[in-house]
């Protein structure tokens, strides 16, 4: 009887795992929503960068309205590879 007792004992100690840190449902729903955000300001970031910026428009001799880009050295990849215009 002691036997059987005694195996019951150690089969229970084997099979619960006793010093795991089991993520509750709460904290994996927070650290989800954490990277999504972190993800998205990210992505938001990076749009925002390549949105063209320009100068304020001005009016020439002609009556012509200039509109000069803030950053002229950055060509748009349309001309990087040989399209034309696309309006």
């Amino acid at each position: 009887m002691k036997f059987i007792i005694l195996c019951l004992v150690v089969l229970s100690l084997t099979t619960y795992p006793t010093g795991v840190d089991a993520q509750t449902p709460k904290d994996k729903a927070q650290e989800l929503a954490h990277e999504g955000i972190k993800n998205l300001m990210q992505a938001l970031r990076l749009m925002i960068e390549h949105i063209p910026q320009y100068e304020l428009p001005v009016l020439n001799k002609n009556g012509d309205i200039i509109i000069k880009r803030k950053y002229p050295h950055e060509m748009p990849d349309k001309k990087k590879r040989g399209i034309g215009n696309d309006i």
